[in-house]
């Protein structure tokens, strides 16, 4: 198996057939302070599999951490599954696209989103990874401005 596409975005979505749909990619997250809450978190993944991945399903788990760290912020177990050949070149692949709805960071730093495949024996396996950074900064995404409560003063 391998990942060929692996991003962090606002949103993913999946559609017949293997195609992706990201839109707001990022790598990196900025926030005035920790600890905070961002949403979304959509992570997009398509893999390619060999024949003998043909109509076969791997449990894998997703992690997101900081880096040097074992302290998950987030696992899931999924899912990976080989349904069919793409027609044109005959190549096996699966599409996951997960949209989390809110994950909590602590510490600022660079994170890692991780897929481990669990072989027969139930080992885990690193088959993709991506790195972002969670900084300190002065901006705050999706940030509504306040509006004025100055009045405007009439001309006599």
């Amino acid at each position: 198996m391998k990942s060929v596409i692996f991003a962090l975005a606002d949103s993913v979505n999946t559609y017949e057939g293997g195609k992706l749909v990201i839109s707001g990619t990022f790598d990196r997250i900025i926030s005035t302070d920790v600890p905070f809450t961002f949403r979304p978190f959509g992570i997009a993944i398509k893999i390619f599999g060999e024949k003998k991945d043909y109509g076969k399903s791997y449990d894998a788990e997703l992690t997101i951490r900081k880096k040097g760290s074992n302290r998950k912020n987030i696992e899931i177990p999924i899912n990976i599954q080989f349904k069919k050949p793409l027609r044109t070149v005959g190549l096996i692949h699966a599409v996951l696209a997960y949209n989390i709805m809110s994950i909590n960071f602590e510490v600022f730093g660079i994170h890692v989103v991780e897929v481990h495949v669990k072989n027969v024996s139930n080992r885990k396996k690193l088959l993709a990874s991506i790195d972002f950074l969670v900084e300190k900064g002065d901006i705050q995404y999706n940030a509504i401005p306040k509006k004025s409560t100055a009045k405007k003063r009439k001309k006599k």
